[in-house]
């Protein structure tokens, strides 16, 4: 499973899947937030673009910034991510608050990046990470490691946490580009060090019980 813009998708399918060697690939066809205009309630699901290969199992998702406000979109939709990406200096209280609002939401399946660190650039939310993924585990939602080396967030130490809570875990390359396709042994190695096995992971999950997970 892997979680790309949509004219990034394109791009890799058509230059990069022939070097992959994977079994069986779940694309999820999403759109990243470039402004926050974008995600309005009234945005249609019929403006997100399909992709066109008959090989690529197709999951509808978008990623979305944490806001909390309910959108009516979100329903609709196989999958969704959210993720903070702006007021990353809240309190730790407010910090906790919000997250767990996310992971908390009937249509929200993974919480992206959930300090919304970059590293060398802002230490991002410092939210009380053991009620987090708590709830979490409590809601069935999966707790991301970005892969992106810039990010890496989850941290190691956070994926053990959320083990030890019984939450399941997504590694996204948070890809821009084909080419970022190859962040995702960064995100590997984040999971291994974390204790992360393939039943954890929903990237290694059937995907059977991908969808009966999608589904739930």
């Amino acid at each position: 499973m892997e979680v790309v813009d949509t004219e990034t998708a394109k791009e890799f399918m058509k230059e990069t899947l022939a070097a992959v060697e994977v079994e069986e690939l779940t694309l999820i066809c999403a759109e990243i937030e470039a402004k926050s205009a974008w995600f309005r309630e009234t945005l249609a699901v019929d403006a997100i673009p399909k992709l066109e290969p008959e090989q690529f199992d197709q999951v509808l998702g978008r990623i979305f910034s944490i806001r909390g406000k309910g959108r009516k979109l979100l329903a609709e939709l196989d999958i969704v991510v959210a993720s903070p990406h702006a007021s990353l200096k809240q309190s730790p209280e407010d910090a906790t608050a919000r997250l767990i609002a996310a992971v908390s939401h009937p249509h929200v399946h993974i919480l992206g990046h959930p300090t919304g660190r970059m590293i060398g650039r802002r230490p991002g939310l410092e939210p009380d990470m053991q009620a987090l993924v708590a709830a979490a585990a409590a809601h069935g939602t999966a707790l991301e490691i970005n892969a992106n080396p810039r990010r890496l967030d989850l941290r190691d130490r956070h994926v053990r946490l959320a083990l030890e809570a019984g939450a399941t875990i997504a590694i996204n390359t948070d890809a821009h580009a084909a080419e970022h396709f190859d962040f995702l042994r960064y995100g590997v190695l984040t999971g291994r060090r974390g204790r992360v096995t393939a039943a954890d992971c929903i990237n290694a999950w059937p995907q059977a019980k991908l969808l009966a997970w999608l589904g739930r």
